[in-house]
């Protein structure tokens, strides 16, 4: 908010910086915004009446001026480069805020092992509330306790289930707590998945497929069955991404599900199998993106169910183009060219569903590839 005031004079100068102030969002205001509320050149008797006023409000304890060893002050001139609001009520808040945290720092007992190290260095509210339920829990620890899932001690620690989410591959406080420190492990959303045979030896040096859709997932658990009039057993499994968590806020947690599948099963390779349209072959480049962030080997595209998808070629329009998405040279790595121009000659009015093949078509598709 800007008031001009005609009068230069010190009372002047004085009304029209607490106008300034009164109408300010941000504490710190700079002297450009001061300033522009004085009208006409400034000259050095404006300069001298401008620092007398900001000078008496700072008296007051109305503003804060910064301080003369600092940066704070113009090289070349009287004034300050900026002022500082006081609102009494937020820093008598704040004040009392950091006296308490100085306290719970000072005069908790800290487990000698590992909390003492450094929780003299903790500084927010959020740090030693998570410091000091660690705390109590390590120093009421009982010998040789069960390990447990993490939400698990999470719940018996903090009261909420998910407290250590955030935590799992970090641990806390930068990883000076593990969750071995507090006796769990990370337990991973686990991916739904039907394996071809209860025979491990049947199962290895196959790949795995994953789907996205539900209906799909259906469709490839029936065409990969043994009982299958066209043989089955293409894949180790058949895993349902659900949406694939490697897309989302926590890749890692689909990551880890996904490996845990590909070590029981023994497969050899994972294949995926989705929507041909851009949203659809955004999911694999994610899914990669992470796997090859976190030293595992990329997915590959299952190309002879996306080559049937194409020859059925049952397609739709989009309820909502997904421009964004859209990555021609991502296509023709995954796809391959042949199938990936196929797409792109079409893909700004129609698009593939993974639903358009059926279980019988998916087991032709498998058994003429493989």
């Amino acid at each position: 908010m800007v008031f001009f005031v005609n009068d230069t004079s010190f009372e002047g100068i004085m009304t029209a910086l607490e106008g300034v102030f009164a109408g300010a969002v941000r504490r710190k205001i700079s002297m450009e915004e001061i300033l522009s509320t004085i009208p006409g050149t400034m000259d050095i008797s404006k300069e001298d009446r401008l620092l007398s006023a900001l000078e008496e409000l700072d008296a007051k304890g109305k503003i804060r001026l910064p301080s003369r060893k600092g940066q704070g002050w113009q090289k070349f001139g009287i004034l300050p480069r900026y002022v500082t609001l006081v609102r009494a009520n937020e820093d008598r808040v704040s004040r009392t805020r950091k006296k308490t945290l100085a306290r719970i720092r000072e005069q908790s007992p800290w487990e000698p092992t590992r909390m003492a190290a450094f929780a003299h260095s903790l500084t927010t509210e959020k740090q030693l509330t998570l410091a000091r339920a660690v705390n109590h829990y390590l120093l009421n620890r009982k010998k040789k306790p069960p390990l447990l899932p993490h939400r698990e001690r999470a719940l018996q620690i903090f009261g909420n289930e998910k407290a250590l989410d955030s935590y799992v591959h970090t641990g806390l406080f930068s990883g000076r707590i593990t969750l071995a420190d507090i006796d769990c492990f990370y337990c991973p959303e686990p991916l739904p998945y039907e394996v071809f045979s209860a025979d491990c030896k049947k199962l290895a040096h196959l790949p795995l497929l994953v789907v996205e859709n539900s209906a799909t997932y259906w469709s490839c658990t029936t065409a990969n069955r043994a009982d299958h009039p066209l043989r089955g057993g293409f894949f180790a499994a058949v895993v349902f991404g659900k949406g694939f968590k490697a897309t989302r806020s926590t890749p890692i947690q689909s990551l880890d599900s996904l490996a845990n599948i590909e070590i029981r099963t023994g497969a050899s390779q994972i294949h995926y199998f989705g929507d041909l349209d851009p949203a659809g072959l955004a999911i694999p480049q994610r899914i990669n993106e992470n796997r090859i962030k976190n030293g595992l080997s990329p997915v590959c595209p299952a190309k002879a169910l996306y080559r049937k998808l194409i020859k059925k070629n049952i397609t739709t329009g989009y309820d909502k183009f997904q421009t964004k998405f859209h990555d021609p040279q991502w296509a023709v790595e995954w796809l391959g060219r042949d199938i990936a121009d196929a797409y792109l000659n079409v893909y700004e009015s129609r698009r593939w569903p993974q639903e358009g093949l059926t279980a019988d078509d998916i087991a032709a598709a498998l058994k003429e590839a493989y």
